[in-house]
């Protein structure tokens, strides 16, 4: 899924190949939570260079994904013609709507009422079902200020998700807040795991700058580098 073209240091150039074409990176990706990018048509940020946008899988199942299916899947619904991501929904309970962080996943609360769960499996199944280019895995990111104790309930969590989500075509997310040691153990152990690529989460919701390059920069020395 993804190419190295060129580079120097830690900084490279690649090609990102998707079912959506082959887009070279470093990429920006606009959010467009629930399928839609606030103030732009998807003509407008196609033509201002933008050529992948991010989704939010939990956001969409929870109003519905059968007018995503009728419509023939994601990129048809929004009139897109790059690449999509989309996020697992592990980021949701520190947001606003009612949800809470069990073993087994993350419950919460539909709009009419009901409750529902978002499993690992689940979380896959829902993204890949509306067409996305790349799945994330479903993790566990506490909210910030947190204690190291409920850290290692997260990175526990979230190696433990990673593990039953594995597959092509899709990106496993890392945790460890603000922690050195457990940054370094997530990455050491879903590392190995069959993902095509790894994402860093848990940053920038509210720890200091300085603190996020420090994470950074302690968990790329344990991830592939092709990857």
């Amino acid at each position: 899924m993804f190419e190295i073209i060129a580079e120097h240091g830690n900084a490279r150039v690649g090609l990102l190949k998707t079912p959506h074409g082959n887009f070279e990176t470093p990429i920006f990706l606009p959010v467009a939570t629930k399928a839609v990018i606030k103030t732009l048509t998807p003509e407008e940020a196609w033509n201002a260079g933008c050529r992948g946008i991010i989704v939010n899988a939990l956001h969409l199942y929870r109003r519905g994904l059968d007018k995503i299916e009728r419509a023939g899947g994601i990129h048809k619904f929004m009139g897109w013609k790059g690449f999509v991501v989309s996020d697992s929904g592990g980021f949701q309970p520190i947001k606003k709507f009612p949800s809470e962080v069990g073993n087994d996943g993350i419950a919460f609360s539909m709009p009419d009422g009901t409750s529902d769960i978002f499993t690992p499996e689940k979380s896959i199944e829902m993204q890949e079902k509306i067409g996305v280019d790349i799945a994330l895995s479903l993790d566990d990111c506490p909210s910030y200020p947190y204690t190291r104790e409920r850290v290692v309930e997260s990175v526990n969590k979230t190696i433990e998700w990673a593990s039953r989500c594995q597959g092509k075509r899709r990106v496993a997310i890392l945790q460890g807040g603000t922690f050195r040691e457990e940054r370094i153990r997530c990455a050491k152990a879903i590392a190995d795991m069959e993902f095509d690529g790894f994402a860093i989460g848990g940053l920038c919701i509210g720890e200091p700058k300085e603190e996020m390059h420090r994470m950074v920069e302690a968990t790329l020395p344990y991830l592939p580098k092709n990857k």
